[in-house]
This record gives C-alpha cells, structure tokens and sequence, in this order.
C-alpha cells in the first residue's frame, strides 16, 4: 500500500484534532484511584472471585474485585462477563 504525502498529512491533522490526553485524576466521574484499578475482559463464566484474587494476588494485594456481567440476549443466555480488580497500592 502506498502512502502518499497528502494523505499522511490529513490523517495527522486528524489525529491531533482527536486525540485528547487523559488525565483520570480530573476527571470527577472516576472514583478512587484509576492507576490502582485493572480491567479484565473475555473470561470463562466459570470463573470464581477466589480464582482472580488468587491469580492477581502475585502481582500486589487486592483491595476489591468488582464482577460485572452484562446478558446480551434473554433467548440464548448469551453474556458479557468483566472484571475491575483493584490493588491496594
């Protein structure tokens, strides 16, 4: 694929136009420490609290884990399943 000079321009232009630095600690909807917090997504349904704690404990003590299951569909019990674990320090 071949790039040429006019459309490299345009997409920087557009990307800078876009592109906003985060910063979570101004943002009043974040509560606690967003630095601290690890979102975990695309895991078995099987999975138990007791397993993350025990899988993320290695890397530092959890202060909470937060399981969120969203149901897609009420005919074929489809889901989503998601984790925010978060560590104390």
């Amino acid at each position: 694929m071949r790039i040429y000079p006019t459309n490299t321009v345009a997409v920087v232009h557009n990307l800078t136009n876009v592109l906003v630095i985060d910063n979570p600690s101004e943002d009043p909807q974040i509560r606690g420490d967003p630095f601290r917090t690890l979102f975990v997504s695309r895991l078995s349904y099987d999975v138990k609290e007791a397993d993350l704690e025990r899988e993320f404990g290695r890397f530092g003590p959890i202060e909470r884990v937060c399981t969120i299951t969203i149901h897609l569909s009420t005919l074929c019990a489809l889901a989503n399943f998601f984790v925010f674990v978060r560590f104390e320090s």
